[in-house]
């Protein structure tokens, strides 16, 4: 991974990847959904 983790390109990139893997596990999701799920998966 890259050495600087708070760049915004790199988070941007990591927040598509997780609402892409979250739409592809559990089918049509409202935007609220998809934030209220990528909370549950970083939680965890």
């Amino acid at each position: 991974m890259n050495a600087n983790p708070g760049r915004p390109r790199l988070l941007r990139e990591l927040n598509d990847r997780a609402a892409l893997e979250l739409l592809a596990s559990s089918g049509t999701l409202t935007r609220a959904q998809v934030s209220e799920g990528s909370t549950r998966r970083t939680a965890m």
